[in-house]
């Protein structure tokens, strides 16, 4: 669902309104994932988590887990830094870079859609299976001093 929505946001009648002001970090760091208009806001960041506590109707602690997990996920999309465990950033650092490929948050929908293409030949794609250390993506290839 979030490929989609994130598809739509690039659309060239919606994006110089409401999207392009997240894209103005090419290189993300943490903060700039909460950098957005504030209908972004609503629909990207607090409505997604909060459909599913609607659902389901959770206990107040695990809505709390709930909304910390989906923050701690976004904040770690645009880190830049692999954090174990928790899904590489490397495709949505390529989809600042390129706004035109990896809008899937898993990328399985990228990879049906082709909107992975271009980051499959980059050297992002191969720095995107690291998972065993917090080391910046900018010592990829090269020795740590």
């Amino acid at each position: 669902m979030y490929c989609y929505y994130s598809r739509l946001l690039h659309h060239r009648a919606i994006y110089k309104y409401i999207h392009k002001q997240h894209h103005q970090w090419t290189a993300p760091i943490a903060i700039a994932a909460m950098y957005c208009h504030p209908v972004e806001h609503i629909l990207s960041n607090l409505l997604p988590p909060a459909i599913g506590i609607q659902l389901f109707g959770p206990h107040i602690a695990t809505q709390w887990v709930w909304f910390a997990l989906a923050l701690i996920q976004t904040l770690n999309d645009h880190s830049g830094y692999h954090i174990p465990n928790i899904s590489t950033p490397e495709a949505h650092d390529y989809h600042h870079m390129k706004s035109t490929q990896c809008f899937a948050g898993l990328g399985i929908l990228d990879y049906i859609h082709g909107t992975d293409l271009q980051f499959r030949q980059s050297s992002y794609f191969k720095r995107r299976f690291r998972l065993s250390d917090f080391v910046s993506t900018k010592y990829f290839g090269k020795a740590k001093q």
